[in-house]
């Protein structure tokens, strides 16, 4: 939500925003959807963007951002007949969208938000002209608050998860068109009571929408998953595990997909992430407009996605990342001649200095024994080792950090919300954040010398 704000943030100035003819989310990107569709036509769109964007769409989704919506929805989801779901619904009702329905957001653009049909594993979409799942048909003017369509949306299973929409089956549309492919029409059950979860579970990126468009801009808020040593004999954590990796298949599948269509000129366009690494000269053409100490992307990506209140460092600093983000790729791919912004739009929240707590990374001159009991283990960066190449490593240095036994006092860098460490081996040129430093050795060829 705070990361896909700065993207809208430097859309809007960039006079983007309003050319826009789709906008198509899942998950926390709804809450962001929702407020710019509420606030669209109050949206004074000028040369250099709408100037009341802050106020309008910004200010609202700050203030949602600093109160406790995760806890109360799931506590009281407990009650029957009630579900968290719901109750987050009015949350969003009240900080956000209040008592728009669906058929009164405005035609153009389009805003989607995606969520899953649990009965058919498949996608359901609601927008202004209609909701629909492929296998059920359609529902024309859909008279469903935004707040339901927004909830069902980011219903993170299981706490938030199924909204549960009660509908007319005689609402859907009979028409031969409105059916084709709809090979579940006949089954008013499924029609009547429609239970969804986020749009994440089937579609995490959104994108499906989009397959017929030429031009498109893709946010990514997640990173991945983390590097883990378990312990995985735990069931609940070996399953927890294995769904998680399904999820991130399934994202790197439409994202790996989408990079095939840019390079092959299919598409034009670009796509970003949290952990994108904007200081990289051979993935970004365009120089960041404002210095970049390369540790930040781990660092935001270890922020808790929770539904409860952030710092004021937390916020800004996911808002002025997406902000930046956005604006390197889009200059490095999309408008290479658009000149960079000259401020980010939370003031006194930069990235030149390393994130807090993170101080072994670069700056700190560490030596520790090797656990051959000959020479060093020096932590600072080896030139140009980047990327994959080194998360592959990561492993490797943990396990030779966990075996100096290093003063954790002092030696043990400690990120914000991750129980992590993150150092750099000289011998075998490897980069490692939210690594424990309890973790087993997986290259046995490295022994930190």
């Amino acid at each position: 939500m705070l990361l896909h704000l700065g993207v809208v943030w430097r859309l809007n100035e960039m006079g983007l925003l309003e050319t826009l003819t789709r906008i198509s989310s899942v998950s926390g990107g709804s809450l962001l959807n929702g407020r710019l569709a509420v606030a669209w036509n109050q949206l004074r769109f000028g040369p250099g963007g709408a100037p009341n964007f802050k106020a309008e769409v910004a200010d609202p989704i700050l203030n949602l951002a600093q109160q406790r919506v995760d806890l109360p929805a799931i506590l009281l989801g407990l009650v029957p007949f009630v579900g968290g779901g719901n109750i987050a619904a009015g949350f969003y009702k009240r900080y956000l969208v209040g008592d728009v329905l669906l058929k009164d957001l405005p035609a153009r653009p389009r805003f989607v938000f995606n969520a899953a049909h649990l009965p058919t594993a498949t996608s359901w979409r609601f927008s202004q002209p209609y909701m629909a799942c492929y296998r059920l048909g359609l529902v024309h003017k859909p008279a469903v608050p935004l707040a339901v369509a927004v909830a069902a949306s980011a219903a993170f299973p299981p706490f938030l998860s199924p909204v549960t929409l009660h509908l007319n089956p005689d609402d859907f549309c009979t028409d031969p068109p409105c059916r084709k492919g709809a090979d579940l029409f006949d089954r008013r059950d499924l029609r009547s009571t429609v239970p969804l979860s986020d749009g994440g579970v089937y579609d995490n990126l959104g994108l499906q929408t989009l397959d017929d468009f030429k031009e498109v801009l893709v946010s990514d808020a997640g990173g991945g998953l983390q590097v883990s040593a378990g312990p995985f004999a735990w069931w609940h954590v070996q399953m927890r595990r294995v769904l998680d990796s399904a999820v991130e298949q399934g994202r790197a599948l439409r994202r790996n997909r989408l990079i095939d269509e840019f390079n092959s000129g299919a598409k034009r366009g670009t796509l970003w992430r949290t952990r994108s690494d904007i200081t990289d000269r051979t993935k970004w053409s365009a120089e960041p407009p404002f210095p970049v100490h390369r540790d930040w992307p781990f660092f935001l990506f270890s922020i808790r996605t929770r539904l409860n209140p952030f710092t004021e460092f937390e916020r800004s600093s996911l808002v002025n990342w997406g902000y930046l983000v956005a604006d390197t790729a889009i200059r490095s791919f999309y408008l290479k001649d658009h000149p960079p912004p000259i401020a980010l739009p939370c003031a006194g929240y930069d990235f030149a200095s390393p994130p807090p707590g993170c101080v072994c990374v670069q700056e700190l001159a560490l030596t520790l024994p090797s656990p051959r009991g000959r020479g060093f283990i020096d932590p600072s960066p080896l030139p140009g080792v980047r990327g994959k190449a080194l998360e592959a490593q990561a492993l490797a240095f943990a396990s030779a950090l966990a075996s100096a036994r290093p003063n954790r006092s002092s030696r043990n860098c400690r990120l914000a919300s991750s129980r992590s460490t993150s150092w750099r081996c000289r011998s075998c040129a490897i980069s490692s954040s939210f690594v424990s430093s309890r973790s087993s050795c997986a290259l046995s060829s490295c022994r930190g010398v």
